[in-house]
């Protein structure tokens, strides 16, 4: 995850750098810093789900996919096992398959709520959308394509436009401050 967030960083920095050279405008600090984690976060999870592992092993640079395909295309059915699962008392395949999935689409329910003030049917709309193009692009991987992490990446993004809510009235000069 850390090399491709590392790109990305760079990059940011590089075509921000360069934006900022072009308008003769000073950058807003705060915009741009959101705009980054949203990408940072955005490039964690493609790099989990869509993007191969890197591998540096006797001065050779590797790019190795690892796993095994499988799709699951009934809504909810790995919900279900999951659920059988944590009767038996394994709480790792909850945090993993439901709270994982929701957890990693916050941030961009809240980062692209905190940007732009979409709808909440805009922010569901991008999480589902973006949770699509992960799961299509795992159809051609060594990856686990599920409808059910479809719902829950997109559930997630939902929480994160909820979290900015709430956050935006604790702090409600914070949007403010990003739009300008």
């Amino acid at each position: 995850m850390l090399p491709f967030q590392a790109i990305m960083l760079v990059a940011f920095l590089f075509v921000r750098g360069s934006m900022a050279l072009i308008r003769k405008k000073r950058p807003n600090l705060a915009r741009d810093a959101i705009l980054l984690l949203l990408l940072i976060s955005l490039v964690g999870v493609l790099s989990q789900a869509v993007l191969p592992k890197i591998e540096w092993t006797d001065g050779n640079l590797r790019f190795l996919f690892i796993g095994e395909h499988h799709t699951n295309l009934i809504p909810f059915a790995v919900i279900a096992k999951t659920a059988d699962e944590l009767a038996r008392g394994n709480l790792s395949a909850l945090l993993i398959n439901v709270i994982g999935n929701i957890a990693v689409f916050v941030p961009l329910g809240f980062f692209f709520s905190l940007l732009w003030k979409p709808s909440a049917k805009t922010v569901l709309l991008a999480g589902f959308l973006t949770s699509l193009f992960m799961e299509v692009s795992q159809l051609f991987l060594p990856r686990y394509t599920d409808v059910d992490d479809l719902i829950l990446n997109t559930l997630g993004a939902w929480f994160g436009f909820l979290l900015c809510r709430a956050v935006c009235k604790l702090f409600p000069r914070l949007q403010e401050k990003i739009s300008t």
